[in-house]
């Protein structure tokens, strides 16, 4: 994975994760269900896509969840 895509990749996570919960309340995913989603632009290059890809399935494995990935976020927190 290039250095610009894990850049790219980066701050899709840190974008996920900067919401007004609090620290200890944060979690990618509770239960095998989702509670952020990844944002990638609108035309990502294809190694975005690709890296997009390779967290959601990195998450899933790890908890059962698949995180969507979309272009614009949601308004609003996802439901556990």
């Amino acid at each position: 994975m290039s250095s610009k895509a894990l850049l790219q990749l980066s701050a899709a996570v840190l974008s996920v994760c900067v919401s007004p919960i609090h620290a200890a309340d944060t979690f990618l995913a509770e239960d095998g269900h989702p509670r952020v989603e990844i944002v990638i632009s609108d035309k990502p290059q294809l190694s975005t896509r690709s890296a997009a890809q390779e967290l959601q399935d990195g998450i899933q494995k790890i908890n059962s969840a698949r995180l969507p990935i979309v272009t614009q976020p949601t308004s609003a927190p996802l439901e556990a």
